[in-house]
Formats: structure tokens, sequence, C-alpha cells
């Protein structure tokens, strides 16, 4: 640790991330030692920072120096947002999940979020770096394997009451239909998933839960015959990551014991994760992650909108201010949710459609890693909550597959 290290990082983070300029590295550095520098990147500290935004003519980030000035400083600014500095202040406001309120957050406060500023503000220091490759990613979230099958008896029990009691006789129907294997499961979906990535050309990597069952985790037991035979398919066809269970945010503990158990069923490392709930506490959670040789995290996007959560949209090594050190823990984040597009948002599909391809232009951009994340669920169309949905993705991913 050194009072240089996150001076060094965000230089190594604007060269060898946001561009593919390493020979540029001694370069930025150079040209950057006479300018003003705000106290974030001079001190191993943690406490809050107070900024300000300048918004004309560009968007300008102001922290403080070492005396209390505000000041434009760009290396500190990049920084901050892509550290997830915000992410370490317990005393944000929190929802009813724990996770920091996302509107509270620096960039959605002055309705910035939904650009990459980091890669903006990068760019004006070295304006003919190269960029790296446009690539694009879909990701699955299988929170739900199946809307029926394979359930324990109390589960298929307890949801059959349930319909009854809310008199909801069409999925009474459908439920009945499905268990005497009449008809499909419609959470089923993943042949469809994995001909759709095919034929775009983009990758696929689907993200497994196999923590124990509860009100938020709605996963079979991963002894589960028949959820193992699922596993073991798809990691045939597509690559898969871990969906740590919602209580390992506070219970960190639990996350080597949930790659153990997803390691035993496809027999191959498991070294990508993505927290049920984008559910997670900085530092504890990607310590866990990264001890238990997790290499890919990609946790890091909205929830409740779509955008750049920090300012990137390229992968970049982790860094962990609690020891105010890089690490070798590389994030992906993510831009675009289909629930974050139909149920925060409460777009139609044809402004899902519109609204989410300003954001692809802007990864285009930049260079950047496109990923979209979906749910084996949302393919349910014959359902009142994806009910016309069906062309959404398709035309997102062809559109950024052009």
């Amino acid at each position: 640790m050194t009072e240089q290290a996150r001076l060094d990082y965000v230089i190594k983070l604007i060269c060898c991330s946001i561009f593919d300029e390493v020979d540029s590295l001694d370069f930025l550095k150079k040209s950057q030692n006479s300018c003003e520098r705000a106290k974030i990147l001079e001190t191993d500290s943690l406490e809050p920072i107070k900024f300000e935004w300048a918004l004309s003519p560009t968007p300008r980030l102001l922290l403080p120096d070492a005396q209390g000035k505000l000041i434009w400083d760009p290396l500190a600014a990049i920084f901050f947002l892509a550290s997830g500095y915000e992410l370490y202040n317990h005393s944000i406001s929190r929802d009813k999940h724990n996770r920091p309120i996302e509107a509270d957050l620096c960039t959605p406060q002055a309705n910035l979020h939904r650009r990459a500023l980091c890669h903006e503000w990068a760019q004006e220091l070295l304006p003919n770096a190269r960029k790296p490759t446009f690539r694009a990613e879909l990701q699955i979230d299988v929170d739900m394997p199946w809307a029926y099958r394979h359930k324990t008896i109390t589960r298929a029990l307890g949801g059959l009451t349930r319909d009854l009691i809310n008199r909801e006789f069409n999925e009474v129907k459908q439920r009945t239909q499905v268990l005497l294997r009449r008809a499909h499961d419609p959470f089923d979906t993943y042949q469809d998933i994995i001909r759709l990535a095919s034929d775009n050309e983009i990758n696929l990597r689907l993200f497994f839960p196999v923590g124990n069952t509860s009100f938020f985790d709605k996963n079979p037991q991963p002894k589960n015959k028949a959820y193992q035979a699922l596993i073991k398919q798809i990691a045939t066809q597509a690559d898969i990551g871990l969906h740590p269970s919602y209580d390992t945010s506070a219970k960190p503990s639990m996350i080597q014991e949930q790659i153990s158990a997803l390691e035993n069923i496809c027999e191959r490392p498991v070294i990508h994760s993505r927290q049920h709930f984008l559910k997670f506490e900085l530092p504890s959670t990607f310590q866990a992650l990264h001890a238990a040789g997790i290499e890919h995290e990609y946790s890091l996007g909205y929830s409740t909108d779509i955008g750049f959560k920090t300012g990137m949209c390229v992968p970049y090594p982790w860094f962990d201010l609690s020891t105010n050190q890089e690490t070798d823990l590389l994030i992906h984040p993510f831009q675009i949710m289909d629930v974050s597009l139909n149920d925060y948002l409460k777009l139609d599909p044809q402004a899902a459609i519109v609204e989410s391809k300003t954001i692809i232009d802007t990864c285009k951009q930049h260079g950047g890693e496109l990923c979209f994340v979906w749910h084996n669920s949302s393919f349910h169309f014959d359902g009142p909550y994806w009910k016309g949905w069906n062309q959404v993705l398709p035309t997102l991913l062809e559109y950024a597959s052009n």
C-alpha cells in the first residue's frame, strides 16, 4: 500500500481498460504531474466525500482537494465512480433489501447515469487513444428454473392452494397440465434462449443459484436430481456462473459453500458470479468472492433503471478501498436488465427498445462490453407480466450485433 496506489490504479485503468493504450501510461503520468489533485487520490481514507456537479458546458464532478476546495480533477472523478466509492458508505439511504437507494447515488442525482462518464472524461485526456473492440453478451439469471415442475410436494401443494384461494383458475389449470406432463413448463425456456444467442452470434452465460430455499430464493435444493441434470446439460451448451443466494451479502462465508456445490454439479471450476437481487456489501462480499476463487463479478448495474452505475462499460479490476489495493477480481458492469425496463421503469415494449438502443449506442461508441441481463422466466410471453415482450430482446440483440 502506498500513497500513490489510487493514482497509479486510475492511470492504469484509463490506459489498459478504458483504452488499449499501455504505451501511454508514462505519458499520462507525466502530463498529470502538475495538475490540481483531489484529496481522494492522495489518501487511503474511506470517509464520505462532499461533491458537486458543474453541468455546463460538459459534466464535471467536483471533489475536494486537501484544503477542502472543490476542484475539477478528472482522474479523481474517474476513480470516485469506477471504485464504487459511494457504495462503501453504510450510512447511505437503503431500500427494503438493504441496498443503497440508486436514485440517491451521485450520477442519478444529476440525471447522468445513462452516460459512460469515465469514458468521456478519459477521452478528453487521451483523445486519440485506441478503444477496445465492442462485444455483447446475453446473461440469464435462473432465479426459478421451473414454474411448476421438480418442486417438493410441500411447495407444489402450497402453490396450488394459493392459486385456489386467489381464484386464479387459469393458473390452476396450467399448473395441473404441466404436472400431468400435458404441457411444457413455461419457465423451461433454455433452448429458446440458446438458439436466440446463437442466431445473433452473441456469447451466452447463465447464472445458477444453489443455496437453500428461502422467501427470496426459489431455486430447488442443489441435491435435486432434475436440477443437477439441467445445470449439467446447460454447461455443455453455454457458459455458467454462480448466482449467490439473497443472504450471502450478510453472511459472506456462505459463498464458498455455494461455489463448491455448483462445482460438484458441473464438474468444473466456477469463476463467474452475480449476486441474487444485486445484493452485496462492499468490501465484504467482493472480498469473499475473490477469496473463494471467483475471477469475474457481474453485479454492478442498476436494478431500477438502465445505464452505467460506475460510469464504466468495460471489464476492469476491482480496487478494494478498504485495503487501498487493486485486485485481480474483474468487474463486468451490466447496463440493461429486463425487470428494470418492465417493472421499475414501467416501459411498454416499444419504449423499452428505444431507450435501450441509446445505451447500446453508447457502449458501441466506447468499445465497451454490453451486458444484457434477462431471466428464463421473462420468456414466458403467454403470462400477463411479459405479454407483448417477445420481440424486445431479439430486436436489441440484432441491433447490438450489427
